[in-house]
């Protein structure tokens, strides 16, 4: 077999056996000293919590104008536990991008779970704006169950996407991550 394909096969078998896939957290020192024209977005990222199967979520936001395009991800798989918080049924990550300043929006988000997925289109209503020097805290972005309506899917669990105001639990989390930066500076997402 050529080295290609020995190459491709340990590739495969080694994404197959990764575990956690954690949402992006920019390093501390680009948090706390900011360049010229860039804002700090923080926020965390949850789902319901089930152990039985793997969760795959997914948000993806862009400022158009500028053309900046993110992704914030989060993979868990069976059994694992690796979440930076779990309150009862619910379990997720924190996230903390470094951005130019302007306006973006929610292009797409995307959430599955065992024989559960459920996709959004854009969603103008998640609009925020990052502005220099700022720290911008979004939210928690929660993919949770919906059973007033069932959203476009074959079978399982109807989900819903919500913003939810988490900030008392998440500073805590922020301030143990980034204890250089300043959070009661923090602006809240409206």
């Amino acid at each position: 077999m050529s080295r290609f394909w020995v190459g491709m096969v340990c590739l495969l078998v080694s994404a197959g056996c990764a575990g956690s896939i954690k949402p992006h957290m920019a390093p501390p020192a680009t948090v706390s000293a900011l360049a010229p024209g860039k804002g700090v977005v923080v926020g965390s990222f949850s789902q319901v919590s089930t152990l039985k199967y793997e969760h795959s979520n997914f948000v993806a936001f862009s400022n158009k104008s500028r053309r900046v395009y993110r992704v914030i991800s989060m993979q868990h798989r069976e059994g694992d536990q690796s979440f930076d918080f779990i309150e009862g049924k619910e379990a997720g990550d924190l996230f903390a991008f470094v951005l130019p300043e302007g306006v973006y929006t929610v292009e797409n988000a995307n959430t599955s779970s065992g024989y559960s997925r459920y996709e959004t289109g854009a969603l103008p209503e998640f609009e925020f704006t990052v502005s220099a020097g700022e720290i911008l805290y979004l939210g928690e972005i929660y993919f949770g169950y919906d059973f007033a309506k069932v959203p476009t899917q074959k079978e399982g669990i109807p989900y819903q996407l919500q913003l939810r105001n988490k900030w008392a639990r998440d500073r805590a989390l922020f301030e143990a991550r980034y204890p250089e930066v300043d959070w009661s500076k923090a602006r809240l997402n409206p």
